[in-house]
């Protein structure tokens, strides 16, 4: 704990409405049946673990680290919980809830990429800054920055599933309109279980420079999709877009109208 940061000397019992949730979670996702179980033992043994809260003000809190305690409190007709209360800033609450939960393992990779993110663009923290207080390499720090440039197509394909970040910031390197091509392909074949190998086959069938088998049917109808795809994109970023497919014996004609801003 920084220097900084002072703790009252005993835990003490807080009412969960004095209680409020940092603007800044650091975890976003609970696993309902997780929470279930949590609360069903909560309401056997009681809060083991205390949570840890920040003073802002008499009567008020900020939570630092136990939102699924809380909510699991919540949900076992609790009133008031144990806590540990901290005096310290509002950076140093986050850094302090950011490193509790990247060591307990519970955040994915794009919920830790959106946490460094806050630190560095928010509370104004160099990228050193940042890779000492969370005891990582400056190179992963910029590795999880990278995945900024997911497009949010992608980012709500891949919640729940199993992908490291090496493959995320392959596909981070994309341009937007192929991430959004690589989402719908994803939701079309309603894949579960996502993972490495799955992601890394469907990024190189939409960056392959040469088809495998020229004059491929297959090939050419992902052609035909990535040009449509890419249509709809920018129609959907709002853009006046329209275009008209012929086909004949020799070839498939595509004709595309962009209107020019006013």
């Amino acid at each position: 704990m920084s220097k900084n940061v002072k703790a009252e000397p005993k835990i003490i019992m807080i009412p969960i409405y004095m209680i409020s949730s940092s603007k800044h979670k650091a975890r976003h996702k609970y696993i309902r049946f997780d929470l279930y179980e949590l609360t069903k033992s909560i309401e056997k043994n009681g809060i083991i673990q205390p949570l840890i809260v920040r003073y802002v003000a008499k009567y008020y809190y900020e939570l630092i680290a136990g939102e699924r305690r809380i909510q699991a409190a919540v949900l076992a007709g609790l009133r008031r919980v144990p806590c540990v209360v901290l005096h310290c800033t509002e950076q140093q609450s986050y850094v302090y809830s950011l490193v509790e939960n990247i060591q307990r393992k519970s955040m994915d990779t794009l919920e830790r990429s959106e946490a460094l993110r806050i630190l560095i663009e928010d509370y104004k923290m160099t990228k050193d800054q940042a890779a000492r207080q969370l005891g990582i390499s400056r190179i992963k720090v910029d590795e999880y920055l990278e995945l900024k440039n997911l497009d949010q197509s992608i980012q709500r394909v891949l919640i729940n599933n199993s992908v490291s970040i090496d493959t995320l910031v392959k596909l981070s390197k994309l341009d937007k309109i192929t991430q959004l091509c690589i989402a719908n392909d994803i939701n079309e074949n309603d894949i579960d279980n996502l993972n490495d190998f799955y992601l890394s086959e469907i990024i190189d069938k939409y960056t392959r420079t040469t088809p495998t088998v020229k004059g491929s049917v297959k090939d050419i109808r992902l052609l035909y999709n990535t040009i449509e795809n890419a249509v709809a994109a920018i129609s959907h970023s709002g853009v006046n877009v329209t275009y008209r497919r012929t086909d004949t014996d020799d070839y498939v004609d595509y004709n595309i109208h962009i209107a020019k801003a006013k």
